[in-house]
């Protein structure tokens, strides 16, 4: 990872996105590897106001009136679920996303998705995110989460 974020080319963002510093949270790498690919995604996709994500410090949970909101990777959807449950989260509308196809999720991720569906999310399977253009277009967000 010594290419600064701009420099770096899709493929090179796939596989940051399929390695275990990513997708792992416990790895050494892991918050430095998502810090890239954040970055990149900012540089790529200008627009997008990941930022938009209001914190009460009397909670101390940074995820408070988020309304319509995308997230992007969700892997096994558990992120998703336990936003939906919060209620200080305020989504107004959800969309997440995972890179996965849907045969391929965990039984966990299965679960989740449908829990997802039944409380009104939608959850798109196989989404390959430095393409968020093809499958969005124009659709807006109030907060995007990577």
């Amino acid at each position: 990872m010594n290419n600064t974020h701009s420099s770096l080319t899709e493929g090179e963002i796939h596989r940051l996105m399929a390695s275990q510093a990513y997708r792992q949270s416990n790895h050494p790498d892991h918050t430095k590897t998502h810090d890239v690919v954040r970055k990149w995604f900012v540089n790529r996709y200008p627009n997008f106001d990941q930022y938009n994500i209001k914190s009460d410090s009397s909670s101390g949970s940074p995820w408070k009136n988020l309304g319509n909101v995308l997230l992007v990777g969700e892997g096994n959807l558990s992120f998703a679920k336990s936003l939906l449950a919060d209620r200080s989260s305020e989504i107004t509308g959800m969309v997440a996303t995972t890179y996965e196809t849907e045969r391929s999720l965990a039984d966990e991720g299965k679960i989740n998705a449908n829990l997802l569906r039944r409380n009104g999310a939608v959850v798109i399977h196989n989404i390959d995110a430095t393409h968020l253009e093809k499958e969005f277009g124009s659709q807006k967000f109030d907060t995007i989460i990577f």
